[in-house]
C-alpha cells in the first residue's frame, strides 16, 4: 500500500491571530470565517494539492467527518481522473472537535462518492490513551484491508496525524516523537504485506508555495 496521509488545508484558527478577519482574495472582501471552514488560503492549499497528487491514481480515500477535512479532501480528489469513493471515518478525528455532518453544498459535488459511516455525531474531548487506541485501530484496519500496491489518501488533522497515527504506523513509541505539520503538508508512506514501513517523504509542502505563508505547527515530544 502507498499511503498518503494530508493535513486539513487553512481554517481561521490556524492564523497567528485567529479573532481576525481574513482577506478574501478571491471575491476581493473582507469576511469572518468559521472555525469550522478552509478559509480561501486553505482552498487554495487543496487545490495545490490536488494538482501536486492529480497523477496518483487513488483507491480509496477517508477523511475524519469535519468540514475542513471534507473540504480539503474533496479539492483533492476532484482532479482525479476517475471517482474515487470518500470515506468518512471517525476514528481519525481529533482531540475535543466537534463531530458535526458537513453541509449539503459542501458535499454536494462528491455525494456520489461519498460514504458515511454509523457514527453518532456528537461533541468529544477524548484523552490521550484513546486517541492512541484509535490510531493503533486505523492502522489495523489499513494494514488489513490493503496489501498490495494500492494508493489510499488519509485527510485528517495535525496533532492526531503525527502525535498519533503515523508513529502507530511506523511502531514507534509517542512520547519520543517529534514533528512539523503544515496544513495540506504530504506524508507518503510504502507499507508492504509484511508490515515493513519506507517512509518517501514526511511533510512535503513544496507545492505549497503559492499559498499563504506562515510558521509551521510544530510537535515537540519529548
Amino acid at each position: 500500500m502507498h499511503l498518503y496521509i494530508v493535513r486539513h488545508g487553512l481554517c481561521r484558527h490556524n492564523l497567528p491571530d485567529s479573532t481576525s478577519v481574513v482577506c478574501d482574495s478571491i471575491y476581493n472582501t473582507i469576511r469572518q470565517y468559521d472555525d469550522a471552514i478552509l478559509i480561501p488560503q486553505g482552498v487554495l492549499q487543496a487545490d495545490l494539492t490536488g494538482r501536486r497528487l492529480k497523477n496518483i491514481s487513488f483507491d480509496a480515500a477517508y477523511t475524519s467527518t469535519t468540514v475542513r477535512t471534507i473540504m480539503t479532501a474533496a479539492g483533492i480528489l476532484k482532479f482525479q481522473q476517475r471517482p474515487v469513493e470518500l470515506h468518512l471515518w471517525d476514528e481519525l478525528i481529533e482531540i475535543g472537535t466537534p463531530r458535526t455532518p458537513a453541509p449539503l453544498q459542501i458535499l454536494c459535488s462528491i455525494w456520489d462518492r461519498l460514504v458515511p459511516d454509523d457514527s453518532t455525531f456528537v461533541a468529544v474531548n477524548e484523552g490521550d490513551d484513546e486517541l492512541w487506541r484509535r490510531a493503533l485501530n486505523v492502522r489495523e484496519k489499513l494494514f488489513d484491508i490493503y496489501r498490495g500496491d494500492e494508493n489510499v489518501l488519509i485527510v485528517s488533522h495535525g496533532g492526531f496525524m503525527h502525535k498519533y497515527l503515523l508513529p502507530a504506523i511506523l511502531d514507534i513509541p509517542r512520547e519520543k516523537y517529534r514533528l512539523a505539520a503544515e496544513n495540506c503538508g504530504i506524508t507518503k508512506l510504502q507499507i508492504r504485506s509484511g508490515g515493513s514501513v519506507t517512509v518517501n517523504c514526511i511533510n512535503e509542502t513544496g507545492h505549497l508555495e503559492d499559498s499563504i505563508s506562515r510558521e509551521p505547527f510544530t510537535l515537540d515530544i519529548r
